[in-house]
């Protein structure tokens, strides 16, 4: 998460990768999901994708600051690639009859 008080380290490997890339200018905008994997080669991260976003992931004021379940499903969307992606809670209070439904689901498509 890219935000205000972010380290000033990944705000540079985020303005090289733009750079880089071309597109946002510097300072374009303040907040952004950003999908970092770790570089053998260069021993330290590297940037893979950045997804500027106008709203903070952490909605509210003071201590009633949240993150709902929705909002994080949909960061994962952002950066999720394939044909088929599947979201599900670990508290979602399903049984095993819903996991057999999901082959015969996916042979419509």
């Amino acid at each position: 998460d890219l935000q205000k008080g972010t380290a000033p380290s990944l705000w540079q490997m985020v303005n090289d990768f733009l750079a880089a890339r071309g597109g946002y200018a510097h300072g374009a905008f303040e907040q952004a999901s950003v999908k970092c994997m770790w570089d053998k080669a260069r021993r330290g991260l590297r940037v893979l994708e950045v997804l500027p976003r106008k709203f903070p992931l952490r909605l509210g004021q003071g201590d009633y600051k949240t993150q709902g379940k929705a909002c994080n499903q949909l960061n994962g969307l952002r950066f999720a690639t394939g044909h088929y992606v599947q979201a599900l809670d670990c508290n979602m209070g399903t049984f095993i009859g819903e996991a057999f439904k999901v082959p015969y689901i996916l042979r419509t498509f």
